[in-house]
């Protein structure tokens, strides 16, 4: 049984003011083939446009709202949102809301941290 809390987490800032914390990471270390992470985006922010080669992304919204951009297709999101981002597809986020966004994103198969490597 593999098992984290989401209080537990230890977060790390990227280059602007976006925050990630691993819950799962498919590092070869375990027996998994998936990753999952919470990631925060401050009000005002927005994440740098990337794409993951090797993996499926599943986003969950905890908190907040903003703009997702999928390839070049964009979409308002809102707390209690699921969306699926195609393996290869250019996406990113912007927080256009007056609170934190907080979102769960599960890569299915390969490494989404691939995709984030520059942020940090």
């Amino acid at each position: 049984m593999y098992k984290i809390n989401k209080d537990d987490l230890d977060f790390k800032k990227g280059e602007n003011i976006y925050q990630i914390a691993d819950m799962l990471k498919n590092d070869k270390s375990n027996n998994f083939d998936f990753s999952a992470c919470i990631r925060r985006l401050k009000a005002g922010d927005n994440s740098k446009k990337h794409s993951h080669n090797d993996s499926e992304e599943l986003i969950y919204i905890l908190s907040g709202t903003g703009i997702l951009a999928i390839n070049d297709e964009t979409s308002r999101i809102k707390k209690g949102d699921f969306v699926v981002i195609p393996k290869g597809a250019p996406h990113f986020l912007e927080n256009d809301g007056e609170e934190q966004i907080e979102i769960l994103a599960i890569g299915l198969t390969g490494n989404l941290y691939d995709g984030w490597k520059t942020w940090f």
